[in-house]
């Protein structure tokens, strides 16, 4: 059946309004993403925007994420490799709404969260992510073989189950497709930064009317370059306090003196001082904090934190990467094959792969009179330069004025506490990749006047992710601190000593393996639908279905990670695994010429949570073809 689409590319490009699944030339009955019931695609009144090839082609877009960032019923975009991604050190990858994205890429329709919009591959799910593990990777959507993507924008937990909350996005295969594409190109921006190189091919051989079958290959591969602040104006500056914006960091290449207490060497007013100051550089006393790339005056006018205004801020956001570089490749195929006059079998495989990159700036040291590393030559505390160090800065002999201007004391008998960026430990990388299965069989088709279709399903996705530099052990890093050799307060132009920096050196922990993930789903589903009887303002139609499904997960975290600084640590938990079972109906009542109801209800079982029912009730009302409420 050829379609025309109403959505056009505008839709890319952030409109968004209530459109029509599609509208066929004749008045055939098609399934529309958020419904089981078959219906001309015409009366459909669900929230649906349709993408479709041209569409997709005359965007320019690559990849499944790059479509999703760009739809306004994705609120902010993708939780994707570069959003929500400032901090290198949160925990939990396993967590939905956690930040730790590695090689993930999910949509998140109606800023409901990733793990609430449900992600079909023509209309059944797909594998979650092996390292997320609730959410399906966009990478592994092959773009290259879709028809036509279909986004309901509105809650289907009553057809779908209780990860549709936030909506739907069903992704559409080619069918019937003769011929041969081969399609190539690279994009490359203005501004430099951020160039795209991408190629397909599809092959498509037999006709299902002519010779009862199609078979169907495509390939794709792209490669996103990665894209620095500093190509970007409005990007390459994260420190602008006359308007209002200020990096809170004191976490500066040339180190900051913090008051930890009686066993620091900085000391602050007592109680009865207004402003009890904590923190002090010696170019923020000075003003000159930028005079050093990318440092500039703590502006606690703009953070509200007055015990740091002689700090300065480093402006991380101004390194770290807009877009990540992530390569991927997909297979698909799909055969067909049509039996007798009303029934069609299919089998289709889905492939991909995924490699990408996680950039981050240089790790922050951070000192702590609490935290005692084991087996440290330090006995007390972590990250202190010791008193009589090669390059102690004796703060109160540099700056005479320290206790006139700001209150505080200097005590060179003490250990210094502090904040560094350790640009000498390097940019901190991670490398993922992650690989997705899948296998679908299927008939579907027609018995007396009712449609069934059933089918299996089974998919696999493993991801593996390893620290490949920037980070290091820290009982290493805190030794070398403590061997007094690491200079934290070089000139400009000053190189760093090279007794402290092969200490550093030693403590990296490069080329670490780091998370070991894999998801797999099996699943049986089946569905009939037809019409029950006529009413006076049309036929009432049903469509009753299953769902049975086995979902497991694991997530290993290699021993190491925990010794590690900053390295993202998660919780290491042996295989899980849960059944899921699902049966739903719907049912579309005519009431009046151009009103109708339809009402749903969805109850599935979980093995690890118990039961949900989740029911659903909706009018629509068309007072004229072109009007619908």
């Amino acid at each position: 059946m050829k379609l025309k689409v109403l959505a056009s590319s505008i839709a890319l490009i952030g409109f968004s309004s209530p459109v029509l699944a599609q509208v066929a030339e004749v008045a055939q009955r098609v399934e529309v993403t958020g419904s089981s019931i078959k219906r001309v695609a015409a009366q459909g009144a669900l929230p649906v925007q349709v993408i479709g090839r041209a569409d997709i082609e005359k965007s320019g877009l690559t990849t499944a994420e790059q479509i999703v960032a760009s739809l306004t019923a994705a609120g902010g975009g993708t939780d994707n490799l570069a959003s929500l991604a400032g901090n290198a050190g949160q925990v939990d990858t396993a967590k939905p709404d956690s930040i730790n994205n590695y090689g993930n890429s999910s949509a998140n329709l109606r800023g409901l969260g990733a793990q609430n919009t449900l992600v079909l591959l023509n209309g059944r799910r797909v594998a979650a992510h092996g390292l997320k593990g609730a959410t399906v990777d966009l990478g592994s959507i092959p773009i290259g073989a879709i028809d036509r993507i279909e986004i309901l924008r509105d809650g289907a937990s009553a057809i779908y189950g209780t990860d549709a909350i936030g909506g739907v996005m069903n992704f559409i295969l080619r069918k019937n497709y003769t011929g041969f594409e081969i399609t190539a190109g690279i994009d490359h921006t203005q501004e430099g930064g951020g160039d795209i190189n991408k190629a397909s091919m599809v092959w498509g051989t037999g006709s299902l009317d002519k010779d009862r079958y199609n078979f169907m290959v495509a390939l794709s591969a792209s490669q996103n370059k990665a894209l620095l602040p500093a190509a970007r104006d409005f990007a390459r500056n994260g420190h602008i306090p006359s308007q209002g914006v200020a990096q809170e960091t004191v976490g500066t290449p040339y180190a900051t003196q913090t008051r930890l207490g009686a066993l620091s060497a900085l000391e602050r007013p007592g109680a009865a001082a207004p402003i009890r100051f904590t923190s002090a550089n010696l170019l923020g006393l000075s003003g000159t904090c930028d005079t050093r790339q990318n440092m500039y005056r703590y502006a606690n006018e703009v953070t509200g934190v007055d015990s740091r205004q002689w700090g300065c801020s480093y402006n991380y956001n101004g390194v770290a990467v807009m877009q990540q570089p992530f390569e991927t490749s997909t297979i698909t195929s799909r055969l067909n094959v049509k039996i007798g006059t009303n029934h069609e079998g299919f089998i289709e495989f889905t492939g991909a792969k995924t490699e990408s990159q996680k950039r981050f700036e240089a790790n922050q040291i951070t000192s702590s009179l609490t935290a005692v590393i084991p087996g440290s030559q330090l006995a007390v505390g972590r990250f202190l330069y010791p008193a009589g160090g090669k390059y102690y800065q004796d703060l109160g002999a540099l700056y005479p004025n320290l206790t006139a201007q700001t209150g505080m004391t200097f005590d060179n008998t003490q250990n210094i506490s502090f904040r560094w960026r350790c640009f000498e430990c390097g940019e901190r990388v991670i490398d993922t990749e992650t690989t997705n299965q899948r296998v679908v069989v299927g008939l579907q088709g027609t018995i007396g006047d009712y449609d069934y279709k059933v089918g299996v399903l089974k998919g696999v996705s493993t991801a593996k992710s390893k620290l490949v530099s920037g980070y290091n052990y820290t009982k290493g890093l805190n030794d070398a601190i403590w061997s007094g050799n690491v200079n934290l307060w070089r000139g400009i132009g000053q190189a760093q000593d090279p007794v402290g920096q092969s200490l550093i050196n030693a403590s990296a922990a490069n080329s670490i393996d780091h998370l070991d993930g894999k998801t797999t789903i099996r699943q049986y589903d089946g569905a009939l639908s037809g019409d029950l009887f006529a009413l006076p303002a049309g036929p009432l139609s049903f469509a009753v279905g299953f769902e049975e499904r086995r979902e497991t997960y694991e997530l290993k975290t290699n021993p190491v990670i925990p010794d590690i600084w900053q390295a993202p640590s998660d919780s290491d938990f042996g295989k899980r695994a849960r059944d899921v079972t699902g049966l739903y109906a719907e049912f579309l009542i005519p009431i009046v010429k151009n009103l109708d109801a339809t009402i749903a209800v969805r109850r599935d079982r979980y093995s690890d949570f118990g039961t949900t029912t989740n029911p659903k009730f909706s009018l629509s009302f068309r007072p004229k073809e072109n009007l619908l409420f």
